[in-house]
């Protein structure tokens, strides 16, 4: 079964980035996956709840730790590969064409 991951690191293998920078920040995509793969393998083995010290249900870290690791993804995915333009710049654009549009 293919996974997201999978097709992210195929897609990946074919960017050559001219700059060192990127490739630092390539780097740490491909290991950003690499551990949020050994996360989601830990919860698929163990479930997201395991047992206490004293026998209690307590969450398993590795859930916690797979969303802050998605989150650290997608940054790093955001400066390897910036958009276009902002948010601000978009909705700055779509006025001004508005106003140019009125009769």
């Amino acid at each position: 079964m293919t996974t997201t991951a999978d097709t992210l690191r195929k897609r990946l293998a074919d960017f050559d980035p001219d700059d060192p920078a990127d490739e630092v920040l390539l780097a740490q995509v491909l290991a950003t996956l690499d551990l949020i793969d050994d996360l989601a393998a830990d919860i698929a083995a163990n479930g997201v709840t395991l047992t206490g010290a004293r026998g209690q249900p307590v969450a398993n870290p590795a859930v916690s730790s797979v969303g802050k690791q998605r989150l650290i993804l997608a940054t790093l995915l955001k400066r390897l590969f910036p958009p276009d333009e902002s948010l601000g710049q978009y909705r700055g654009r779509r006025a001004a064409e508005g106003r140019w549009r009125r009769p």
